[in-house]
């Protein structure tokens, strides 16, 4: 499964809609699935979409396992692929060309 970079609202409507459908990311039960899509909205800090029911649901549901539990959910029945923003090199940063 596609996931849309979660940093994007529309990643985030996507995973809400998703949600609309289930519990967890793949089905009635957590998998690793779950623990990866939560990893990865942690760490972009994009968690706060107050129009997203699903969403928030499913954070507070994944709010109430201890880390050590997440990282023991079962394998997911099926491999997830979430989109990542291009991040820009170092050398798109500075204004002007650099001559040779």
């Amino acid at each position: 499964m596609e996931v849309p970079d979660l940093k994007t609202e529309s990643g985030r409507r996507f995973l809400d809609s998703l949600l609309l459908q289930s519990s967890f990311i793949t089905g009635p039960s957590p998998s690793q699935a779950d623990t990866m899509v939560y990893n990865r909205l942690a760490s972009s800090h994009q968690v706060e979409d107050k129009d997203m029911d699903n969403l928030a649901r499913w954070l507070s549901n994944m709010n109430s396992f201890e880390a050590s539990e997440r990282k023991a959910f079962p394998a997911s029945p099926i491999n997830i692929n979430i989109a990542q923003s291009q991040r820009p090199t170092k050398a798109s940063h500075h204004p002007f060309p650099c001559p040779l």
